[in-house]
């Protein structure tokens, strides 16, 4: 139930009335018995109960119109039941007639207002002693008299210590509760602003993790983008290198062609230079396989510019591979280093970038290795076509040496 300070004002002003109202009734009860039994006048019960019913009806009144909430009601109950509790004190030679205010008083501790009680209790003791000063005066001054009047001032003033001592004890348990709530208040919202800088620092760790892991995705497109255009290059240089291959078969075949060529061109030259008186036909099959040989070392000078065309084109794909080898390993390095800075969230990545690291370099110990073969095929395609040279002119060489011996 949360705090209203205008809910409580009412409250307090209720009980109190209640208990007001109550002694109204009882008070005017019992005077009305000591009516019927002749003890009282009637004039006297008419003038008491405009003195306990009147002060009543203007508190009644002024609660309607200020609100039940009116802060001076207890003003009210001390000045209208006091006009009361001295009308009685002054007319009544009862030794009880003291106790009437104590039961509406008490009412009072409601209010936690020490002040009230102690000018309460001070009109009290002013309208008691002045009640007792004129019984004195009006001879009720016997011994019993004077015990019985100490007994009713002792039996106020410690009413009024006891009702002022509970007041104290009211406000002083109220004010350390109060420095309790405050205190653990202050400690409620100490502990909320230190939940909202740890919610702000775990909302930066989260921006930093989200950061790191676009970055890592951004990363992992990346080489996922070169390991593909690795993989194109890869078939390529498959496609290219067997290619080669083929053309590389044809050019041995060809140069194994040339060279059966050449020793029966040798073979011929020798027989003719052995039987200079050839005959036409003879001179004709020799002319028919120079010229087959001639047509033959064409076609290979031919396959051997398409070989040296794609032995080239192999070498720049292989070029092509490694840059994309070089470019991958950086993206890893990268991947890596940013799986490092993002802690447990970029562990998966980091086994991820070390399998992508080691992938790339077996492709590159596989293009390295091609590289090797490449060289040492160029080695071989340089020898090859200084081989094939040699027999262009040996066949040129032929080709004179017949033409002298068919003139």
């Amino acid at each position: 139930m949360t705090y209203d300070e205008k809910y409580f004002a009412e409250s307090a002003n209720k009980k109190a009335m209640t208990v007001w109202v109550t002694l109204c009734i009882v008070l005017s009860g019992a005077y009305l018995v000591e009516i019927v039994k002749g003890l009282r006048t009637v004039p006297y019960f008419l003038f008491l109960l405009l003195a306990i019913w009147i002060p009543f009806l203007i508190g009644a009144v002024l609660l309607k119109i200020k609100g039940w909430d009116f802060k001076y009601y207890k003003d009210v109950i001390v000045f209208g039941y006091g006009c009361t509790y001295t009308f009685l004190l002054f007319t009544s030679t009862s030794f009880l007639t003291f106790v009437y205010t104590l039961p509406l008083v008490s009412m009072l501790v409601l209010f936690k207002n020490r002040n009230l009680m102690i000018r309460a209790g001070i009109a009290n003791m002013i309208v008691l002693v002045g009640s007792v000063v004129t019984n004195v005066l009006h001879g009720l001054n016997s011994p019993k008299d004077i015990s019985n009047y100490e007994i009713q001032i002792a039996c106020i003033i410690l009413c009024y210590i006891g009702y002022v001592l509970s007041i104290n004890h009211l406000e002083k348990s109220e004010g350390a509760m109060l420095s309790a709530v405050k205190e653990n208040m202050n400690r409620i919202d100490a502990m909320i602003a230190n939940v909202k800088e740890a919610g702000a620092a775990v909302a930066e760790g989260i921006g930093v993790v989200r950061g790191l892991s676009e970055e890592n995705r951004q990363g992992a497109e990346e080489m996922a983008e070169s390991m593909k255009n690795l993989g194109q290059k890869n078939q390529d240089l498959y496609k290219d290198t067997m290619s080669s291959m083929s053309m590389t078969e044809n050019i041995h075949a060809q140069t194994q062609n040339m060279a059966a060529l050449n020793e029966e061109m040798a073979e011929l030259v020798r027989a003719t230079e052995e039987h200079a008186n050839l005959s036409s036909s003879e001179l004709a099959e020799v002319l028919e396989s120079t010229d087959k040989m001639g047509q033959l070392s064409g076609e290979a000078e031919k396959l051997l510019k398409e070989f040296q065309n794609e032995f080239q084109k192999v070498k720049e794909e292989t070029g092509t591979i490694e840059g994309i080898n070089n470019q991958t390993n950086l993206l890893a390095l990268n991947a890596s280093i940013e799986a490092a800075r993002a802690g447990e969230a970029g562990k998966g990545f980091a086994v991820v970038a070390d399998e992508i690291r080691s992938l790339s370099m077996g492709t590159q110990e596989s293009s390295d290795g091609i590289m090797a073969a490449l060289n040492h095929l160029e080695g071989t395609s340089e020898s090859l076509t200084s081989a094939i040279t040699d027999i262009l002119k040996l066949i040129e060489l032929t080709l004179e040496r017949i033409n002298q011996i068919g003139l």
